[in-house]
């Protein structure tokens, strides 16, 4: 992607960098993994995905980490940003969504595995706590897939899940968030977790 197609906005970056350091603090991330995203409006009024690079330290994001493309055509060259792109983009083409996290709720990951021959269709989590259960409408879906990073599958997964649940985990893999802002993403990760 060329350099003239986009200018780095500074409050965004500081945005991302600020989600991903609360990400990294609160043990939802470690060093190099998960993935921050959201839809922006340019300069110029073409509209944007923003998302974390692949590998970028979320507690450290310099500008270069954050990647900007097109919310509308396909880049082929630009192989920067996050392997799960896809996923998130269309997360983001949901009614109403103009953020999403995908964070490796270590918590949460952890009470989502079972002893169940794969394939499966894993239990959802339940939340136990009034604020949890409330704000995850009751409950959060988990899936099981053959691939859990960045995979086809997933890419059809997890926006379904989101449709009707703001929180779905992959097992074995993390929570994918669904929100209007970064902060509420992170907030509603933090719930989940």
């Amino acid at each position: 992607m060329s350099d003239t197609k986009w200018k780095a906005n500074e409050p965004l970056i500081m945005q991302f960098q600020a989600i991903g350091r609360a990400l990294l603090m609160s043990d939802m991330e470690d060093s190099h993994s998960g993935n921050i995203a959201r839809r922006w409006v340019d300069d110029t009024g073409h509209e944007r995905i923003v998302i974390t690079s692949t590998g970028s330290q979320k507690g450290d994001l310099e500008p270069s980490n954050i990647c900007f493309l097109s919310a509308k055509d396909t880049d082929y060259g630009y192989y920067k940003a996050s392997s799960e792109t896809d996923i998130h983009a269309r997360i983001l083409g949901l009614d109403g969504v103009d953020a999403s996290v995908h964070a490796h709720t270590k918590d949460l990951t952890i009470v989502t595995f079972d002893d169940e021959e794969k394939p499966n269709n894993p239990a959802p989590f339940f939340p136990v706590d009034p604020l949890g259960f409330y704000q995850m409408g009751g409950l959060v879906p988990v899936d099981w897939v053959a691939v859990p990073s960045g995979s086809k599958e997933m890419a059809e997964v997890i926006p379904k899940r989101l449709e009707d649940h703001r929180v779905t985990v992959i097992q074995g893999h993390g929570a994918f968030v669904k929100a209007r802002s970064l902060e509420e993403a992170l907030w509603l990760a933090c719930i989940s977790n």
